[in-house]
């Protein structure tokens, strides 16, 4: 019997203690998880990889994040997105 594929997860949050515990959570929920705290390198593996699922945080420096969620949405359609903010 094979075993389906785990689910795929994107994190871009730039808080590495709150970085470090969402990827602990998932992978410990059965996820596979790609975490990063750099926009570019999220996009970077989103031309790449097919996630399941990204978990981005809007509140990053420097990153105006409707415009990285178009992006986003450019390179993955179906992509779904869970939000993080502190506004």
């Amino acid at each position: 019997m094979v075993n389906p594929p785990l689910p795929y997860v994107l994190i871009l949050q730039d808080e590495p203690s709150g970085r470090s515990e969402l990827a602990t959570l998932l992978m410990n929920a059965g996820y596979q998880a790609e975490v990063t705290a750099v926009p570019s390198q999220a996009l970077a593996w989103l031309t790449d990889e097919v996630f399941d699922v990204m978990v981005l945080d809007l509140d990053i420096e420097n990153l105006d994040g409707v415009a990285f969620m178009q992006s986003v949405s450019r390179l993955q359609p179906e992509l779904q997105m869970v939000i993080l903010t502190a506004r």
